[in-house]
């Protein structure tokens, strides 16, 4: 490595540890104590993500090529006109996804990085930081967190202390509200863990790094889960599988499927310091969950997929005509004109029939 690059890397080092290690809670916590200030480190190797942006960019470029042979595209939206980039300038931006899907985080931080050559850093699982896959997340952006930490609070404030860099560097922020995959395709209710980090972190910014807190609730929508074969094994009863190297040879597979449309719909900002009530923390951080909740269930749009799922599934006798089906599909869409419940653009009437039938 170049003795430049080197000298780079090292100063980018220390001026994160520095900032983190002025959180106030941790520095606090560990103020003369030697012992704890070299498990911070060890924690904060753990934690932080490691990106590069020319690896990023051949990331982008190796997806443009497999994506297509998987999906027929990626539908990308904000629910009204958007400078992303601005927005992110101006603010301090926490994009809030639903999760069905390990492909979620390939999908949503590949279409905003192409758009807007911009790296998102993802808070993703620890036990997905596994060999080969756990370098390529995080030199795309991804820190690591633990399942569960609970009764370790040096380990919860050195993550809060990391949240507080990320936002002290004005980093766009991602994570998964629902804590894991839904099982059933069906929202789950939302954790609260880090929207309260967050909310401490930003509160000890200093004044000229603050800007407002705003998160952005994301709808994701596939119309084929990869992982549907083992998502439902577990709703059975099966035992989840833990990740592994094993599990890379086995991704060829999905090469076989068509997995139609992810359909990305990115909803309006939620600013938390408008919610009610101020003064008491906890009832905050459920009433801005639950708007951020509210706001992905109400952007998730009925796909062909769900559509024709549907329909079938609600016929008594389980064999219909090809015409029946395309009738019903029709009156459905009526009633979801009639009540304002969003569809994807491939269920327009123009382009109904051959969009059922592909």
């Amino acid at each position: 490595m170049e003795p430049i690059l080197i000298k780079s890397l090292l100063t980018k080092n220390s001026q994160m540890e520095e900032i983190i290690l002025s959180y106030p809670r941790l520095k606090e916590r560990i103020e003369g104590k030697d012992q704890d200030l070299t498990k911070v480190r060890q924690i904060i190797k753990e934690i932080q993500a490691d990106v590069s942006l020319p690896f990023a960019h051949s990331m982008v470029k190796f997806l443009d090529t497999v994506l297509p042979a998987l999906y027929d595209g990626i539908d990308f939206h904000f629910k009204k006109e958007t400078d992303f980039p601005k927005l992110v300038a101006d603010n301090h931006v926490v994009l809030v996804p639903n999760h069905q899907s390990h492909a979620d985080y390939i999908a949503l931080n590949y279409i905003l990085f192409k758009k807007y050559k911009m790296p998102i850093y993802v808070a993703g699982g620890i036990n997905l930081n596994i060999f080969a896959i756990g370098t390529l997340f995080r030199k795309c952006g991804c820190f690591f967190i633990r399942r569960t930490f609970a009764n370790d609070i040096l380990y919860k404030t050195i993550l809060e202390a990391y949240l507080f860099y990320l936002l002290w560097e004005g980093k766009p922020i991602e994570f998964f509200f629902e804590g894991g995959r839904s099982r059933t395709g069906k929202l789950l209710s939302p954790r609260y863990g880090l929207y309260q980090m967050l909310i401490e972190a930003h509160k000890a910014l200093p004044e000229d790094k603050k800007r407002k807190l705003l998160f952005l609730p994301v709808s994701i929508l596939h119309e084929f889960v990869p992982e549907q074969r083992a998502l439902a094994k577990e709703l059975q009863g099966g035992k989840k599988k833990k990740e592994s190297i094993t599990q890379l040879f086995k991704i060829f597979k999905i090469f076989s499927y068509q997995m139609g449309t992810v359909h990305l719909s990115v909803g309006e900002g939620v600013d938390y310091e408008v919610l009610e009530p101020q003064d008491d923390l906890k009832k905050l951080t459920q009433h801005l969950a639950f708007d951020c909740f509210r706001s992905v269930g109400s952007n998730m749009m009925i796909t062909p997929t769900s559509l024709l799922a549907m329909i079938m599934l609600d016929d008594p006798v389980g064999a219909m005509k090809w015409d029946e089906i395309v009738a019903r599909a029709k009156r459905i869409l009526r009633y979801c004109d009639t009540f304002n419940i969003p569809y994807t653009e491939s269920l327009k009437d123009e382009v109904l029939d051959d969009n059922l039938e592909h």
